[in-house]
């Protein structure tokens, strides 16, 4: 027998010795992510999931309103972090002097449901440059980490025309009136914009595709159970919680399944959602008797994001310091 022939057959052995075993899949362990901030005061922190990171951290306090950049959408969002409201005066005379008193303040909905904000339909959306109503629209900045008031504006949207929104505002007798652009950008979601200095653009958000959840203080139903960072009215509070990512993020959660349980061969059997808080404050609870928050280990999350990759999510700790700043532990992994 030849040499060449000899190391043939012994390469076909080989060949068949290979597929022949089957080779364990070794399941790799979850990772596990922390966000741990000892800075002043409560921050947006954005996440990517893909990357294990917070690619950004933000102060709340940054921004009073997001401009829809979505082609054929054009809702004015405020900054539900703060507690903030607005009050629809029904008047189109911006001069018009109003009190400082404690208005029937209207909250975003934050949900799936982007038609549900405090400003509501502020034009004729039906136009390709929507037409204002011209309303005069009171608006309540909402509160620091003391729970003392950051004052308040009025505000009129003057119209959007070829992706540039304009605005008019000022203090409710009339000084400090100024008139501001807003231009859509198609990279991220919203454009952030504060009325401090007269008027400035900010930079908040991140680009759509390069985060999944956002953690925040956002406006809420009342939960008896759990406590809350400061209390609007009768049926809505401020929490700390998590709003998934509007731009092609879908969620679900799991309480019959351990963390463990759950794998790929699973995870195409659940109906996800877009709702934007559908984890929000449920995956802790406030112990009355230690005094401490508890996660609850029970419930596993599923975020599906725009590559419909699927991660599975279990939340380990949560914590919030006497300066409304938060930590947070969770696990992940990769379905």
């Amino acid at each position: 027998m030849s040499v060449v022939r000899s190391l043939f057959i012994l390469y076909i052995y080989f060949l068949a010795g290979c597929i022949g075993q089957e080779q364990p899949i070794l399941d790799k362990k979850p990772d596990l992510m922390q966000i741990m901030d000892t800075a002043t005061g409560p921050r947006h922190y954005y996440v990517n999931l893909r990357t294990r990171e917070v690619v950004s951290s933000v102060s709340i306090y940054d921004w009073d309103l997001a401009f829809d950049c979505r082609k054929n959408g054009f809702e004015i969002f405020v900054n539900s972090a703060k507690g903030m409201g607005v009050y629809n005066s029904e008047t189109t005379f911006f001069e018009t002097l109003f009190e400082s008193i404690n208005y029937n303040w209207a909250f975003d909905n934050i949900k799936e449901d982007f038609s549900k904000t405090a400003i509501g339909a502020w034009g004729d959306f039906s136009f390709l440059n929507p037409q204002s109503f011209k309303f005069v629209y009171l608006v309540n900045r909402g509160q620091d980490f003391h729970q003392q008031s950051l004052g308040f504006k009025k505000l009129m949207i003057q119209g959007s025309k070829n992706g540039i929104y304009s605005i008019r505002y000022a203090n409710y007798d009339n000084t400090d009136e100024h008139i501001f652009s807003v231009q859509k950008r198609s990279d991220v979601s919203f454009v952030y914009f504060s009325f401090e200095g007269g008027g400035q653009l900010k930079e908040v958000e991140p680009r759509g595709k390069d985060w999944d959840f956002l953690l925040t203080p956002y406006i809420d139903s009342t939960y008896s159970g759990n406590r809350e960072q400061f209390i609007l009215n009768n049926q809505l509070s401020v929490y700390d919680g998590i709003l998934i990512n509007p731009e092609n993020r879908w969620v679900t959660s799991d309480t019959t399944h351990s963390f463990e349980e759950i794998d790929f061969r699973k995870f195409n059997s659940y109906i996800y959602s877009r709702q934007q808080n559908l984890i929000g404050c449920q995956f802790y609870r406030w112990d009355w008797s230690t005094k401490k928050f508890q996660t609850r280990k029970n419930r596993t999350y599923l975020i599906k994001d725009h590559r419909d990759y699927v991660y599975k999510l279990r939340f380990l700790e949560f914590n919030r310091n006497d300066f409304n700043a938060v930590s947070l532990s969770f696990e992940v992994k990769n379905l």
